[in-house]
């Protein structure tokens, strides 16, 4: 009874922001995932979240606009489950899933929000920063629907500015 409430409280909220002129994208924040997996079962989770999802989307997508469904961690346990939600994005936190596995699994369809691995900006080196780059903008040629931003919260000095440099680069 209380996940039906929040539900209908959620449902709601997204109701409220397709009326908002000017809105297109809708985002759908729900931490369900740490860096390991998933925080509760993933039946739990088909039972009581995910039947959510799927109507808040429904809901949003009747209005004409997009959902991005941001979760942190990994949730690729959960991904087809999450997919059959029929989000139009998903987040991709690097530092706790492969991005390239998952793209490959959701689709060309889909577009991304990616974080860059917080560990290569906080404590690895600039050969890092730029090999996890790399690897992001050959996968930009194949999912041109690629949106990112640099993850790290206290970067090693030189590291932010080795980002900047190496994004404008490629």
């Amino acid at each position: 009874r209380i996940l039906d409430r929040f539900g209908e409280a959620s449902l709601a909220v997204a109701r409220g922001w397709t009326e908002i002129e000017g809105t297109e994208l809708i985002v759908i924040h729900d931490d369900i995932a740490a860096t390991r997996g998933p925080i509760s079962s993933p039946a739990w989770f088909r039972k009581y979240v995910f039947p959510w999802y799927a109507r808040i989307f429904e809901a949003i997508h009747a209005k004409g606009k997009k959902v991005l469904h941001i979760t942190d961690g990994n949730y690729l346990p959960v991904l087809d489950d999450i997919l059959a939600t029929d989000p139009d994005g998903l987040y991709i936190e690097t530092s706790a899933m492969d991005p390239e596995e998952l793209m490959r699994r959701a689709g060309k369809d889909k577009f991304y929000l990616i974080k860059s691995d917080n560990q290569n900006i906080d404590f690895y080196t600039p050969d890092d920063i730029y090999i996890e780059l790399k690897k992001l903008r050959e996968l930009h040629e194949e999912f041109p629907g690629m949106m990112m931003y640099r993850g790290g919260l206290n970067p090693r000095p030189g590291n932010a500015e080795a980002f900047d440099r190496y994004y404008d680069e490629l």
